[in-house]
């Protein structure tokens, strides 16, 4: 919530290339950053406008790689009209690990320096949940992948770091990087 500028910090600051989040243009800020939400929110419309959030200027060629990237390819090349399959309000008529593909999808769609992921493996079975970890790990080789989860174990297997909070406190940091995070 803090890195996206949904509340700003009362103390100390948050630095994004050596420039406080503050002073950056909302616009420009949410060009930097894509975000994968817990839940992943699906609009009754196309595969395509589901991936590009009903942006028309995201090209096809777009689409498909974020789409390649996410590991969403493979189920939507099997859907009947593909990229131009209609997903249900709320995305019922798809698995729940599917939305989450379909959600990264569309935090990469934007071509992001930094990925959040709320959660994203929160909802899912233990498999599903694996898989997710490893393609977010894959963007990790490109992008700084931000992770918020509850999933201790599958943190410490998938991330480069982990650093536990808690109640706003940084408890454990396995990479202490001094001066970088601030309490």
């Amino acid at each position: 919530n803090l890195i996206m500028r949904f509340y700003d910090v009362t103390e100390g600051e948050i630095l994004i290339d050596g420039k406080n989040i503050k002073d950056y243009k909302l616009s420009a800020l949410y060009k930097k950053i894509g975000y994968v939400p817990q839940r992943a929110v699906m609009f009754n419309g196309s595969v395509k406008y589901n991936v590009s959030y009903g942006d028309k200027k995201v090209s096809d060629e777009e689409m498909k790689k974020a789409a390649k990237v996410a590991q969403a390819t493979e189920f939507i090349e099997n859907m009947p009209k593909k990229y131009n399959a209609i997903i249900s309000q709320g995305g019922t008529n798809i698995s729940g690990g599917q939305k989450q593909r379909v959600a990264i999808a569309r935090a990469l769609i934007k071509n992001p320096e930094i990925v959040i992921a709320d959660e994203p493996t929160g909802n899912l079975d233990s498999t599903t949940g694996e898989q997710i970890w490893n393609i977010l790990k894959n963007i990790s080789k490109e992008k700084l992948v931000i992770v918020v989860s509850h999933d201790e174990e599958s943190a410490s297997k998938y991330a480069d770091r982990t650093i536990k909070l808690q109640d706003g406190t940084i408890v454990s940091d396995d990479n202490p990087i001094e001066n970088e995070i601030k309490t």
